[in-house]
């Protein structure tokens, strides 16, 4: 089942019984509410039971004599959930260490890199690359989207090529336009992200080339500005929790102060029950245990190993 935010804004109101007028609170308002109840609460929650629910995976080129590298922009909490170097072949990868800071003047000039250390909002590859077939494969926790009203997002009718045809292009959809492709599937549901738009001529969204448009669009997917989705990005059994938390906000911004009470009297219940939905993720399979610093694997290329006094290559 697909739950739109139009969807969700009308449960919301149900309950907490939200006057159909008189109130200062519209629908824009309410999903910024239901954003930071997202951030607040639901992300935390989905990142505590450490199940790979946000986890995306892309691929950086590294540029030979270039060291530095940023952290992806929409990475929940500006970290990383691994780094690998893929060195030509997709064959061909092997696991970076992360360096302490005050050791990176152990690690040599250059090279092939055999690990990292951050620098502010920076990632640092040590030592320096040398060489141009040296990819960054990053795993990362892709934050959910912001919330938009269905009539933001044109819809899919039928790809052919680069050319998507929609029901209708909104006019925020410009041109100029960098767009999310977003599953109309409530989850985890960005299918491409941060794609410019080449043209619109409404019905139809161009862009530059077919390698553009994701081979997963399928009708019933939506084309939204970057870093916004009119489908909850989360597992369905998250959405009466997403709801009480936004519920609250909404009370106390109407001065109902014992109703959002009441309302969040029952959080605790739901967020038991989310739990043990949560996890396991899978209940037949145990995770196996690989030694990846064992003696037989190391550290892949470019591996050191500290001993006293600085590292042995």
């Amino acid at each position: 089942m697909s739950i739109t935010t139009d969807a969700f804004l009308e449960r919301v109101k149900r309950r907490v019984t939200f006057p159909a007028n008189g109130s200062t609170l519209n629908d824009t308002n309410l999903l910024i509410m239901a954003d930071d109840a997202m951030r607040e609460h639901i992300i935390p929650l989905m990142l505590s039971v450490n199940k790979e629910y946000f986890v995306v995976k892309a691929t950086q080129a590294i540029t030979s004599g270039t060291d530095t590298y940023d952290i992806p922009y929409r990475s929940i909490g500006r970290t990383f959930r691994e780094l690998k170097l893929q060195n030509g072949s997709s064959t061909s990868v092997s696991n970076l260490a992360q360096y302490a800071l005050e050791d990176e003047h152990l690690l040599g000039t250059s090279g092939i890199p055999s690990g990292f250390y951050f620098q502010g909002d920076k990632v640092v590859l040590a030592p320096c690359p040398l060489g141009t077939s040296l990819s960054l494969l990053e795993w990362y926790d892709l934050a959910p989207s912001d919330f938009v009203l269905l009539q933001d997002c044109a819809k899919v009718v039928s790809v052919s090529g680069a050319d998507v045809t929609c029901e209708t292009v909104p006019s925020n959809i410009t041109s100029s336009s960098e767009i999310d492709f977003v599953q109309g599937k409530s989850g985890n549901s960005v299918i491409s992200l941060d794609v410019d738009v080449s043209s619109v001529a409404d019905p139809v969204i161009s862009f530059a080339s077919s390698t553009d448009v994701p081979t997963g669009l399928v009708a019933g997917d939506y084309i939204c500005e970057s870093g916004k989705t009119p489908v909850l990005q989360i597992p369905n059994e998250l959405v009466p929790l997403l709801e009480i938390w936004t519920g609250q906000r909404i009370l106390y911004a109407m001065s109902d102060y014992e109703g959002a009470q009441l309302l969040v009297s029952g959080a605790p219940n739901a967020e038991k029950n989310a739990r043990s939905l949560l996890a396991p993720r899978i209940s037949g399979e145990s995770t196996k245990i690989v030694n990846r610093n064992g003696l037989l694997k190391g550290k892949g290329n470019g591996s050191r190993y500290r001993v006293r006094g600085g590292y042995y290559p």
